[in-house]
């Protein structure tokens, strides 16, 4: 696959996004924050994928314990929602931080975006846990959205500048 079709659905989900904040600002319409929520979506997940799949992670030991873990967070927030029992989260939370950190220690080369995946990982993964455990506001995940931005935005410009050198 050419290499600028792989990042084309990251720059439609900004498109998008951009489009739909523009147009609610002027417009007294909620669907226009629906498309600009739409558009974040794309960008987000997609930038997750992305990331994982140019990413080191998943060719190691350690990918393994993390979708462990992962699954261990659902059954978790199942069990959460669906019996008001919360002690599988933690080690879901855990596993996947602690996971991800080993993984980080191990690289013998550390790169920007490294440091700021790790941030987003710890972020984000101990913000889900408290959500579910302490009643958090979900708006609390605005941040760990931040920081994912920050980090498909570094991949991004590293790309384009291996691209055109």
């Amino acid at each position: 696959m050419n290499k600028n079709l792989l990042n084309f659905p990251l720059y439609v989900g900004i498109i998008i996004a951009v489009f739909g904040g523009i147009l609610s600002l002027f417009l007294n319409n909620s669907m226009f924050l629906k498309v600009m929520h739409g558009g974040l979506w794309l960008f987000e997940i997609y930038g997750i994928l992305l990331l994982l799949w140019k990413g080191t992670l998943r060719k190691t030991r350690y990918f393994l314990f993390i979708i462990f873990s992962f699954l261990l967070l659902g059954i978790g927030v199942f069990f959460k929602i669906k019996f008001q029992n919360s002690y599988i989260i933690p080690i879901g939370v855990l596993g996947i931080i602690s996971s991800y950190f080993l993984h980080f220690t191990k690289k013998k080369q550390k790169k920007l975006l490294d440091f700021v995946k790790l941030l987003w990982v710890i972020i984000s993964y101990l913000t889900i846990g408290s959500v579910f455990l302490f009643q958090l506001p979900k708006d609390l995940m605005f941040y760990a959205n931040m920081i994912l931005w920050i980090a498909i935005l570094i991949y991004l410009k590293n790309d384009y500048k291996n691209n055109n050198t």
